[in-house]
């Protein structure tokens, strides 16, 4: 499993792993760690659960899962193109 210590470049220049912390998610983003509590909380985030952690609530954020859907989405809408 790939912590936020371990680290490796993806498209925009910014290091990180496949799956990161919450905290780090939040250094990443600039949201509060609350409102990405909150974001967890409301199922808006792709995660990875660790069963056989000792604390089972200990989630992880699929970076490549948002690397994803952020490349998809802007494939499909290339309106903003315009707009610049």
């Amino acid at each position: 499993m790939i912590g936020h210590k371990q680290t490796e470049l993806n498209g925009v220049n910014r290091f990180y792993g496949s799956f990161v912390t919450v905290e780090k998610y939040a250094e990443l983003t600039g949201f509060s760690i609350a409102a990405v509590r909150m974001q967890v909380k409301r199922g808006q985030l792709p995660l990875l659960k660790r069963e056989n952690s000792s604390d089972a609530r200990r989630v992880l954020i699929n970076m490549r899962a948002i690397d994803q859907l952020a490349k998809e989405q802007a494939d499909r809408y290339q309106d903003w193109k315009a707009a610049i």
